[in-house]
């Protein structure tokens, strides 16, 4: 069995690794070698999952601050990639905040995340004013609401399920806080609830019911502690 996870900064180990790139500039995503971000990839629950659960793989492409388009992007990405096809895979969704979203930066040749706040580029080199970002940020957030990101989460969440179904792959799904249900239509409501793989209750779960809240830093994210509670809650509800 391999797992196969896909996540913001609570999977990726946001707190515990207070910046996204290494000391030579590289971004810390599954693909880095450096032993500080190997280090990273044993600490965080993907990894402490992949133990109890003997996996022959751990891929984990979950990054900081990344948004769910990114989530849905990479993990097609991957699976539609022939060298990680025709393989007994458990796929592991952590679901972000739905009102964030990543664009491609020409000017900085990377991939950005977009939330209310702020915009983060994947690359230690961007050079985007921070006044250009506040005028991008009031501009596209003043035409968004509730509305937009639940149905815009509504369809990834979808999107995701039929893709993973399609490819033959076990799943599971969590997320951050509940669905935003009163921005949803009923039936919507209904389905995602009864129709999609949650690891728990779809009604009432989201991921920080994992771990206990002694074991939560001031962002919210789990300590190291939290990561191997949080592996053992998924463990105990899969095995």
């Amino acid at each position: 069995m391999n797992l196969f996870t896909n996540g913001c900064s609570f999977t990726w180990g946001g707190s515990i690794y207070p910046k996204m790139y290494d000391s030579s500039g590289q971004l810390l995503d599954y693909y880095n070698t450096s032993e500080l971000n190997q280090e990273r990839l044993r600490t965080v629950w993907p990894g402490q999952l992949a133990r109890l659960m003997s996996a022959d793989t751990c891929v984990n492409l979950s990054l900081t601050c990344a948004s769910n388009e990114r989530i849905l992007r990479t993990t097609m990405e991957f699976f539609l990639n022939p060298a990680n096809q025709n393989k007994d895979w458990l796929a592991i969704i952590q679901w972000s905040l739905p009102e964030r979203f990543e664009f491609w930066s020409d000017e900085n040749n990377c991939w950005a995340v977009v939330s209310p706040q702020w915009v983060t580029f994947n690359n230690s080199q961007s050079t985007t004013p921070a006044e250009q970002t506040d005028a991008f940020l009031k501009h596209v957030y003043g035409m968004q609401g509730y509305k937009t990101y639940a149905q815009r989460f509504w369809t990834q969440l979808i999107a995701m399920s039929s893709f993973l179904s399609s490819q033959g792959i076990d799943y599971r799904f969590t997320r951050l806080m509940r669905l935003p249900y009163e921005h949803l239509e009923p039936w919507q409501t209904e389905y995602a609830i009864t129709q999609l793989p949650w690891i728990a209750d779809g009604r009432i779960h989201d991921f920080g019911q994992m771990f206990d809240p002694v074991n939560r830093m001031p962002m919210g994210h789990p300590t190291a502690l939290g990561h191997e509670q949080v592996a053992q809650y998924i463990w105990n509800s899969i095995k």
